[in-house]
C-alpha cells in the first residue's frame, strides 16, 4: 500500500477556471472574454498531472461540468496549454488533441520521427522565438513539414530569461512577416516581480506596449502585401501577464493570459501589498485543489530530555505535569518531496501537520475530502529533522480518538495524516509551509516525488433517473498517468 498520496479535487479546478473567466471578462459585463486562457501545465501540471488537468480544463465549462474532452474547446475552458520543453509537450498532445500546444524554451526544430511532428504539421504546436539562430532552424524545420509554423516572438523586457531586447525582437518580427515558411502567432513578455513590485512591472509593461505600437506598421505593411507568414494585429495574441500580473491590473491582460498556480487555487499568498491589487478579492476567492495525505505508522513515548532524529535536533521537553512525551512516525521525507527546512528546529517545526480523525485509505474514500465525521482537524508540530523516508510528529497533546487504528476495506489502516492542507489559514496550508520553508507553492508542489500516488475527485455525473449526487468519484493515477484504480471518473 502506497504510503502517502495526493488528493486533486478536480471541481475546484472547475471553480478556479469559472474565476479567472470572470476576472478578464470586459469590464461591466458578466459574458464571456476576448481575453484568451493560456493555461501553463510546466512540470507536469506542477506535479499535479498534466494530462488529467489538461483533459478536465477542455472540457470544464466552468460549473463544473463533466463528460468527454469535447472536439473544441467548452465555452469557459482554455484556449491554449503552455509548457516548457518537447518532453511535455509529447506528454499532453494526443490526449487534448484539439488545443494549441506553446513550447516556451529555445526549440530549433521537430526531428520527422518525433511523434510531435504531425501536430506540427498541422500548426498546432506553437514555438517561443527567442533570436536569429533559432528562427534559421524553425524555418528550416517548416520547409521540410510544408505547412507555416506559428511562432510567438518573445520580448525581453527585464527578467532576461529568453527573449531578445525590443530592439533585436523588431528585427525578429521584420523577419518573419517576409517568411514564406512560419507564421507569427503571438508577442510576448515576462514580468520579473508582478507579486512584488509594482514600479517594475508597470516600467516592463510600457517597454512591452512601446514595442507593440512601434512593431503594428511593419504587420500591417505585411498583411496588406498579402503576406500570409503574419496574422492581423487584432488577430495576434499578444500576451504578458501569468496569475499575479493578471489579479494585479486589468491593463496587463492583453489578448491572452498565462495561469499556472491560479488553477491549482494558488496565488500571492506572499504578496505584499495585495490589498492594491485591482481583483484582490477574486484572488482571495481562489479554492487549492492540492492536499497530500499519510498516516501514523508507529507511536513511541520517549522520556524527558530524550533526542529525537539525526543530530538530536529536538528533546523531549520536560513536561509540568510530568507525563512522557509521544512522538508518531509518519512514512514521509525528502525523498517523497517534503522539504527538510519544516523540520530540525530546537522547539520543533516550523512543519505542522493536521490529523483529520479518519483512518488512512489508499485512493480515498467515496465522500468529499471535508472529513465525513465531526472531528475537527488538529495540528501536531513536526519534530527533529526530516528523514528521507519519514518525519517526526509530536502527539502528545492529541486526543486518543485521533490515533486509533483499523481497517480501510481489506487493509489495515492508521491514523489519517495531512500532510498539506486546503483550508485557508490552517497551520498546515500550502502556502503557509512554503512560507515557512523559505520558499514558494511552486517549489513544494513539483518536488513531490513521482513515487507518491495522485488521486483525482470530481462530481458524480447525474442521469435523467438518478437523483443528484454530491458524492464524488475517485481514480488514482500513477505521475505518469497509468490508471492505478479502476473506478472510471469525469475527464
Amino acid at each position: 500500500m502506497p504510503a502517502s498520496r495526493v488528493d486533486i479535487d478536480l471541481s475546484a479546478i472547475d471553480r478556479n477556471l469559472a474565476l479567472i473567466r470572470r476576472v478578464i471578462a470586459p469590464e461591466g459585463t458578466q459574458t464571456a472574454s476576448k481575453v484568451g486562457v493560456c493555461a501553463v501545465l510546466k512540470q507536469d501540471a506542477y506535479g499535479a498531472g498534466a494530462v488529467r488537468i489538461a483533459k478536465r480544463l477542455i472540457g470544464s465549462t466552468g460549473t463544473g461540468a463533466t463528460g468527454s474532452a469535447p472536439s473544441t474547446p467548452a465555452p469557459g475552458g482554455i484556449d491554449m496549454i503552455a509548457v516548457y520543453g518537447l518532453d511535455e509537450a509529447r506528454q499532453i498532445a494526443d490526449a487534448v488533441p484539439t488545443v494549441p500546444i506553446l513550447i516556451l524554451m529555445p526549440v530549433h526544430g521537430v526531428d520527422r520521427m518525433d511523434p510531435l511532428y504531425r501536430h506540427a504539421a498541422v500548426g498546432r504546436l506553437h514555438l517561443t522565438l527567442h533570436g536569429m539562430d533559432q528562427l534559421a532552424g524553425v524555418e528550416e524545420m517548416a520547409g521540410r513539414i510544408g505547412a507555416a509554423v506559428p511562432v510567438h516572438v518573445q520580448v525581453d523586457t527585464g527578467l532576461s530569461r529568453g527573449g531578445v531586447m525590443p530592439e533585436h525582437a523588431a528585427k525578429l518580427v521584420e523577419r518573419v512577416a517576409i517568411s514564406q515558411k512560419i507564421r507569427l502567432g503571438g508577442l510576448m513578455t515576462h514580468f520579473a516581480s508582478p507579486c512584488c513590485d509594482d514600479q517594475a512591472t508597470r516600467d516592463q509593461a510600457r517597454l512591452f506596449r512601446e514595442f507593440v505600437e512601434t512593431i503594428k506598421p511593419t504587420i500591417k505593411a505585411a498583411v496588406d502585401k498579402g503576406g500570409k507568414a503574419v496574422s492581423k494585429v487584432s488577430e495576434l495574441a499578444v500576451h504578458a501577464a501569468n496569475s499575479c500580473a493578471m489579479f494585479r491590473s486589468r491593463s496587463y491582460h492583453g489578448t491572452m493570459v498565462r495561469v499556472g498556480q491560479s488553477v491549482l487555487g494558488y496565488c500571492g499568498y506572499e504578496v505584499p501589498g495585495r490589498e492594491h491589487f485591482e481583483f484582490r478579492q477574486p484572488m482571495n476567492d481562489l479554492t487549492p485543489a492540492v492536499r497530500w495525505l499519510s498516516s501514523i505508522v508507529h507511536v513511541e513515548e520517549i522520556p524527558a530530555g530524550w533526542p529525537v532524529g539525526y543530530g538530536g535536533a529536538w528533546r523531549a521537553p520536560l513536561r509540568a505535569d510530568g507525563r512522557a512525551t509521544r512522538i508518531a512516525i509518519v512514512p514521509v521525507g525528502y525523498a517523497d518531496g517534503y522539504p527538510r527546512a519544516l523540520g530540525g528546529r530546537g522547539a520543533g517545526g516550523p512543519g505542522v501537520v493536521g490529523l483529520t480523525g479518519r483512518l488512512f485509505e489508499r485512493r480515498g474514500g467515496g465522500d468529499d475530502d471535508v472529513a465525513s465525521t465531526t472531528m475537527p482537524t488538529v495540528y501536531a508540530p513536526v519534530v527533529g529533522r526530516v528523514s528521507m523516508d519519514q518525519i517526526t510528529i509530536d502527539v502528545t497533546e492529541v486526543p486518543e480518538p485521533y490515533l486509533r487504528s483499523g481497517r480501510a476495506g481489506n487493509e489495515p489502516a492508521g491514523p489519517e495524516v495531512e500532510i498539506y492542507g486546503r483550508s485557508p489559514g490552517a497551520p498546515n496550508e500550502l502556502p503557509a509551509l512554503a512560507e515557512a520553508a523559505g520558499t514558494i507553492t511552486h517549489d513544494l508542489l513539483t518536488r513531490i516525488s513521482s513515487r507518491v500516488e495522485r488521486t483525482y475527485r470530481a462530481p458524480m455525473v447525474s442521469t435523467s433517473t438518478e437523483s443528484p449526487s454530491s458524492a464524488m468519484r475517485i481514480q488514482s493515477v500513477s505521475r505518469g498517468g497509468g490508471i492505478a484504480g479502476a473506478t472510471a471518473v469525469a475527464q
